[in-house]
C-alpha cells in the first residue's frame, strides 16, 4: 500500500512539473504585439483617460484591443479609484474622455479611436499625419 502511494506521488508531482513546463514554454513563445511607436506617441499627445473596472467584460475586451497601446492612454480603475471616476461623473465603463472634453462610453475599436483623435498612419508606417 505504502508503495502505491509513493508511485502516485511521484506520478502526480511528474505531471505537475510536466505541465508547468508546458506552461511556461507557450508563456515565453507568446508573441509581442507590435506596436506603431508613432502612432503610439500620438496617441499618448492626445492624453486620453480610459474609465473602467476590472470586473467589467467590455473593459477587457477594451483592454484587450488596445493591446500594446494601452500604456499610452491613462486607464483608471474605477474600483481603486471611485472619487475620481465620481468626480469625472462617469456612469458607465468603458468611458473614454478625450482633451477636449468629449467622450465615448462603450468599446472603440483601434481604428476608430485613432480617427477621432487625429492620429493617422500613412502608407509608410514611419509616418504619421496629424490634421
Amino acid at each position: 500500500m505504502i508503495r502505491v502511494q509513493k508511485y502516485l506521488v511521484w506520478f502526480i508531482s511528474a505531471a505537475l512539473v510536466t505541465a508547468g513546463v508546458i506552461y511556461a514554454i507557450r508563456s515565453f513563445n507568446q508573441t509581442v504585439p507590435e506596436v506603431d511607436k508613432e502612432l503610439a506617441a500620438c496617441l499618448k499627445s492626445k492624453t486620453l483617460k480610459f474609465y473602467g473596472t476590472y470586473s467589467c467584460t467590455n473593459c477587457t475586451q477594451q483592454k484587450k484591443i488596445l493591446d500594446g497601446y494601452l500604456s499610452s492612454v491613462l486607464y483608471i480603475e474605477c474600483t481603486q479609484n471611485p472619487v475620481l471616476c465620481q468626480k469625472a461623473n462617469v456612469q458607465r465603463v468603458p468611458t473614454w474622455e478625450f482633451l477636449d472634453g468629449s467622450r465615448h462610453e462603450g468599446v472603440l475599436q483601434l481604428n476608430d479611436l485613432f480617427q477621432r483623435i487625429g492620429c493617422v498612419a500613412s502608407t509608410s508606417p514611419e509616418t504619421i499625419v496629424e490634421p
